[in-house]
């Protein structure tokens, strides 16, 4: 009967796909142990799909086999084939039910195989076709990316309703893959939008340092600002240092204007200048400064170095610095650091910066301020919490955040000011009449005078103090350099003596003006500047008496430049210099320092008059200035005026009269 039935089959021809279709049934009608030999029946009718009719798709799919899902992973094309091909012959498909579940299963595994992202691979070779794939089509779709051609997709919306008329348990997943299928046009103008976008923001994020129509157009229109950027930008700019790096980028001279950075190595920062942090152990100021976190307090008597030090501490910082003096801050510190960089970012998102560590904050100059002002900025600092401020001041009536640290810096010793007066730039300055060798016997000259052989214990004491503060003995240098040998105990006065009355072989001002110095009108134009917070000359203001106040570097010159012009001014090089003239103004006349007892920017001129004065008239001065206290609360000036008033009295203490 085997060989008849092999040579009927012989005859006969091999069979189509409705044979493949009836060994499929039998395969889900029989038991599961006679499967092999169904299956191998039906391989053999058919001729192993000899006729091209799609019957061997059907038993590779079909028939309880194992499924070749490898042939359709990330080929829509070959995955369509053979939905098609089950779509035409469903209704034969659909009984007995075992089958057409079957069928509904191989539907979803095709659907999901053809469609997979390289991230849900299950081997390398799926993976390497999915990339292959999507990068393919990445160009031309986008990152979101369609499977299925239309025509495709019609297929498995019909195969859908058959799924839902037959109640499938599939129906939802099918669903779910072609509404998916539907939606990614969409996505894919969506995700075209975003890029666009990023590419957009992206150039405009590297160009802005450099392009002036660039930061124009972020300048001008800060509404649309907003909305172009879908207030999305101002979230990335918050999260990722480089890029609020890259927005500070064409700022960063104007936030450093007034530390004026390119005067540094001129002044030569003397970093071994210590400082005790928190009433612990002292070392160099330059130590201490790097390693602090959070908000700090650098605390010092004028000329101390705390400008110096803080100007040095911003020249090497590695992160966006912002260098305000206390006086710009009267509206508070975020408001005058949103005005440097243009307001291109409105204060809440400057408070973000600063309060991330992006930007660390100096705020020079804390006791010129009024006790309002010093209350934002005490606010500000206590509010930012993991940022970096650090403030300068003299010791005042004030009382810093808690979190605060505090260093004190501490006056120099002998040691420690013989090494400073040798560290001085102009000790090396070709232009100098006395340099190098001479320059340092001049310094061991000057100290040997003023304190070894000093007439007295109290000018020895007073010259002491005079040569434990750095500015003094930067006037010094100055001096020494020219080929004087100054007094200790008064060296803006004999400064000033010298630029009036001139030295042997330079004639002073009185010689070529033939007149006093006019002092007391040059005071007076000093308390106009203060008033004007301008530290600089005009040219028609005293042009015959500056040039020999800078001869004596009493007055100094300073190169601006900004973005369209390069100017030369003449300042005062120390504020204690400019309160010598502002306390000359007014010992002349009485109503004058009267009319600014409660103004914090005379300070340092009431501090000299106690210093200075004679007894009876700096009393009257103490007892007007403990009224006003008392009158408005705060004891910043009355206090330190009493304290060096009463210092004059005691022996050994007498404060020197420059």
């Amino acid at each position: 009967m085997r060989w008849d039935a092999a040579g009927a089959l012989a005859h006969i021809g091999p069979g189509g796909i409705s044979s493949a279709i009836l060994t499929a049934r039998l395969v889900h009608l029989r038991a599961a142990d006679a499967t092999p030999a169904i299956r191998a029946g039906g391989h053999v009718a058919t001729g192993a799909g000899a006729k091209g009719d799609g019957a061997d798709i059907i038993l590779a799919w079909l028939g309880r086999s194992k499924p070749p899902v490898d042939a359709v992973a990330a080929r829509p094309a070959a995955a369509y084939a053979v939905l098609a091909l089950l779509l035409r012959h469903w209704n034969a498909l659909a009984t007995p039910m075992a089958l057409r579940e079957e069928a509904e299963t191989r539907v979803m595994a095709i659907a999901y195989a053809a469609c997979r992202a390289p991230v849900e691979a299950e081997s390398a070779g799926q993976l390497l076709r999915t990339t292959l794939r999507w990068l393919s089509l990445l160009p031309q779709e986008g990152p979101v990316q369609r499977c299925w051609q239309p025509e495709q997709l019609a297929t498995l919306k019909a195969l859908l309703t058959r799924f839902r008329d037959a109640g499938s348990t599939h129906a939802t997943a099918l669903d779910a893959l072609v509404r998916g299928e539907e939606a990614a046009p969409l996505w894919r103008w969506g995700t075209w939008a975003v890029l666009g976008w990023s590419v957009f923001w992206g150039t405009f994020l590297f160009a802005f340092p450099w392009s002036r129509s660039v930061q124009a157009a972020f300048f001008w229109n800060p509404q649309l600002r907003r909305m172009f950027s879908l207030w999305f930008v101002p979230l990335l700019l918050f999260l990722l240092p480089p890029l609020r790096r890259r927005l500070l980028a064409p700022f960063r001279d104007a936030l450093v204007a007034p530390a004026r950075l390119e005067d540094l190595p001129r002044l030569g920062f003397f970093g071994q200048t210590r400082a005790q942090p928190d009433r612990g152990a002292p070392a160099p100021v330059a130590a201490l400064l790097p390693g602090l976190r959070g908000t700090a307090v650098l605390r010092g008597d004028a000329g101390l170095g705390k400008s110096s030090a803080l100007r040095w501490y911003a020249a090497q910082s590695r992160l966006p610095v912002a260098f305000l003096g206390a006086r710009d801050c009267a509206e508070g510190v975020d408001v005058a650091i949103a005005r440097r960089i243009h307001n291109v970012q409105e204060t809440g998102f400057v408070r973000s910066l600063v309060h991330t560590g992006a930007l660390t904050v100096i705020v020079d100059g804390l006791n010129e301020v009024s006790a309002a002002t010093r209350e934002k900025i005490s606010a500000f600092a206590a509010d930012m919490t993991k940022g970096h401020v650090l403030i300068g001041t003299q010791p005042i009536e004030w009382v810093p955040p808690a979190t605060a640290r505090t260093l004190d810096l501490l006056p120099l010793n002998r040691a420690e000011a013989k090494a400073f007066l040798l560290s001085r730039p102009i000790g090396a300055d070709p232009a100098s009449r006395v340099r190098e060798q001479a320059y340092a016997a001049a310094v061991e000259e000057f100290l040997r005078r003023n304190l070894d052989d000093a007439p007295s214990n109290e000018e020895r004491s007073a010259a002491a103090l005079v040569l434990s503060n750095p500015f003094d003995l930067t006037l010094a240098a100055d001096l020494l350099a020219q080929g004087l040998l100054p007094s200790a105990t008064a060296l803006i006065d004999e400064a000033f003596r010298m630029a009036e009355h001139g030295i042997p072989g330079e004639p002073g001002y009185q010689a070529v003006a033939g007149q006093p110095f006019p002092l007391i009108r040059f005071g007076q134009l000093a308390v106009a500047m203060r008033l004007e917070d301008r530290n600089w000359f005009k040219p028609e203001e005293f042009p015959a008496e500056l040039p020999s106040l800078l001869q004596r570097r009493l007055l100094v010159r300073r190169t601006l430049r900004s973005s369209t012009d390069v100017e030369e001014r003449v300042l005062f090089r120390h504020d204690r210099v400019w309160d010598f003239f502002i306390a000359a103004a007014f010992g002349n006349d009485p109503a004058l320092w009267e009319e600014h007892l409660a103004d914090p920017r005379f300070r340092g001129a009431y501090l000299r008059i106690a210093e200075t004065w004679p007894t009876e008239d700096a009393n009257r001065v103490r007892d007007l200035l403990v009224v006003n206290a008392a009158n408005r609360g705060d004891h910043t000036t009355s206090d330190s005026f009493i304290k060096r008033l009463e210092a004059r009295r005691k022996p050994g203490t007498r404060r020197p009269k420059g």
